[in-house]
């Protein structure tokens, strides 16, 4: 995993927004910065379908896709944010994704 860029949040919980790039998928991860100013990402213990926790804990990312597909993405979020529109892009058919399999 290689670190693309990340953004300081500048809160008491020295938050981190990491973008990182593994095998060709670009991911949105959060992570922490210690006092040494390196960045570690934060880990989680997933649910499976019978609501225990795994045993591996994994970072707590959002894969956004390729880096085409990425952009878009963040590009949308963007421009929701900036209440320049509501909908997803009517391009797309009206879905933000092709090829999710985010359970939302």
């Amino acid at each position: 995993m290689s670190e693309i860029t990340s953004i300081q949040m500048g809160n008491k919980f020295n938050d981190v927004i990491r973008l990182d790039e593994y095998n060709g998928e670009i991911s949105v991860v959060a992570a922490r910065e210690i006092k040494d100013g390196k960045t570690y990402p934060q880990w989680v213990f997933p649910q499976d379908r019978d609501r225990k926790p795994r045993d591996k804990a994994i970072p707590l990312k959002v894969t956004l896709g390729d880096r085409e597909t990425a952009a878009r993405h963040l590009r949308y979020l963007a421009d929701v944010l900036e209440a320049k529109t509501s909908e997803p892009d009517q391009q797309q058919g009206g879905q933000v994704d092709d090829n999710s399999d985010l359970p939302f």
